[in-house]
C-alpha cells in the first residue's frame, strides 16, 4: 500500500469471479478513509451484479471484478473520482 493511497486494486486468478472469468479485480478502501468512499457509487444504478455479471459488492469498503466490468466501468469510474 503507497503512502496516500485511499483505494488498493489487486488482480488475481482467484476468488469467486477469477475462478469463473480467469481473472479478478479486488478493490479495497483504505482503513483511514472508509467512512468517506463507498465503492458502491462506482457502479452505475441498475447494473447487473452477481459472479455470473463479474461484479460483487455487498460493502462499502470492498468490490470485486471481472476484467470486463474493470475495464469497461470500474476503472472509468474510478479515474474520473480521484483525478487530480
Amino acid at each position: 500500500e503507497k503512502a496516500g493511497a485511499k483505494v488498493t486494486v489487486i488482480r488475481k486468478s482467484d476468488g469467486p469471479i477469477g475462478k469463473v472469468t480467469g481473472a479478478q479485480y479486488s478493490l479495497a478502501v483504505v482503513q483511514a478513509v472508509q467512512g468517506e468512499i463507498d465503492l458502491r457509487t462506482l457502479v452505475p444504478e441498475g447494473t447487473p451484479t452477481g459472479v455470473p455479471a463479474g461484479l460483487l459488492s455487498n460493502t462499502s469498503f470492498l468490490l470485486h471484478c471481472s476484467e470486463e466490468v474493470w475495464g469497461a466501468l470500474i476503472m472509468p469510474a474510478l479515474q474520473a473520482r480521484f483525478s487530480e
